[in-house]
């Protein structure tokens, strides 16, 4: 039986969910404030995919690239082609991703952070991410397979990556000691795994999987640690991972009560951001995982934001060092819509210390009757 309850109700006893974790622990879970960010124009929708310390963000809309904020968006082009989408961005505001030339081919690219002004490298591929010294890793396309690639940082050559014995590997981040991580297929070509290199050699170590034949590696952070996905064992389940810096091995962050969930990207207070379904193949979820406990993002906003309860958060794509997330989602008008999650700075403010398990559960009873009121 599914008693229906108004969304003032709804708002009245999650306020009073909230204050019943007052006081239950020290730690405290973070509040967010939402904005919509909007579209490039002419767009009907907008995707993003990194922020950076000073709530800069990169992704993409119909066609084009930008760069933005809280403030607006700002269309970074092509390279005289038709598309381009924007994947990362570092701390000065250089982003990087793919762009089209006239003859449709993609290349990886560099912005500058004054003019946003394109660069390439020199190759055809993807740009996936940048770190602070302006080096881009992704994947290059060559005659042999596509390859993950890191550029250096004076003067901005590429350098293709080996593999993990298999014939193809991508670079999907790199962090500011010119560590990389990413996905490679091992040797035979039968299943890929996560990779991370060696800063000096950059030499590729498989990080293994959390018991199952697959992983890939989506982010890292200064610390060494990554963040991505890998199927458990027996492969029925994928989960999310966060490795040890020190030995590599993999932690499983679990799911929101499904069997998904993907690490997309980590700050260097080893909080992840990512996606998770709450019940097997269901819709996904944004979630944080934040000292050992994975959180729905949707539960997080603040209850006197004007887009409490009106929109569904779907996919966190990066976290900065300040806690604030780039999240894509569906806004009250079910357009697909990039969201910025501020971090409210003052715990005390919030008053919303770490809930005690129970709270969790009526915290998440409360999640499920929003959505399925959405729905």
């Amino acid at each position: 039986m599914f008693i229906r309850i108004g969304k003032k109700t709804c708002r009245i006893v999650f306020a009073l969910v909230i204050t019943t974790t007052m006081g239950t622990a020290a730690n405290a879970v973070p509040i967010y404030n939402v904005t919509d960010i909007g579209t490039l124009a002419g767009n009907s929708f907008s995707t993003g995919t990194g922020i950076n310390d000073n709530g800069q963000v990169s992704g993409w809309g119909n066609i084009h690239a930008y760069i933005g904020s809280i403030s607006g968006l700002t269309d970074i082009g092509t390279f005289g082609g038709l598309r381009s989408q924007g994947f990362g961005i570092n701390n000065n505001g250089q982003t990087t991703g793919s762009a089209n030339d006239v003859t449709g081919r993609k290349h990886p690219f560099s912005s500058d952070a004054t003019t946003n002004v394109l660069t390439n490298p020199g190759a055809t591929g993807v740009g996936y991410a940048i770190n602070d010294s302006g080096q881009l890793t992704g994947r290059a396309d060559i005659f042999s397979g596509p390859r993950a690639f890191i550029t250096d940082a004076t003067s901005g050559a590429i350098t293709v990556l080996g593999t993990l014995g298999g014939g193809s590997s991508v670079g999907r981040g790199i962090n500011n000691n010119g560590q990389v991580a990413g996905i490679s297929s091992i040797s035979g070509n039968t299943t890929s795994h996560a990779f991370i290199t060696d800063a000096t050699t950059n030499a590729l170590t498989d990080l293994g999987t959390l018991g199952g034949s697959y992983s890939e590696g989506n982010a890292i952070n200064d610390i060494g640690q990554v963040t991505g996905l890998s199927t458990i064992t027996g492969n029925t389940e994928t989960h999310a991972f966060i490795t040890n810096a020190t030995t590599n091995a993999l932690t499983d962050l679990g799911t929101l009560g499904g069997t998904f969930s993907q690490g997309f990207g980590i700050n260097n207070s080893g909080q992840v951001v990512g996606s998770s379904d709450i019940t097997n193949g269901g819709q996904r979820y944004a979630f944080l995982w934040d000292s050992g406990t994975i959180y729905d993002l949707n539960s997080l906003i603040d209850i006197s934001d004007p887009l409490f309860g009106s929109i569904t958060l779907q996919e966190a794509r990066d976290i900065n060092s300040f806690g604030d997330i780039i999240v894509n989602g569906i806004n009250s008008s079910g357009q697909s819509r990039a969201f910025i999650l501020t971090a409210q700075r003052n715990p005390a403010i919030n008053g919303v210390p770490e809930p005690a398990p129970i709270t969790l559960l009526g915290l998440g009873l409360l999640g499920l009757i929003f959505k399925r009121k959405r729905k």
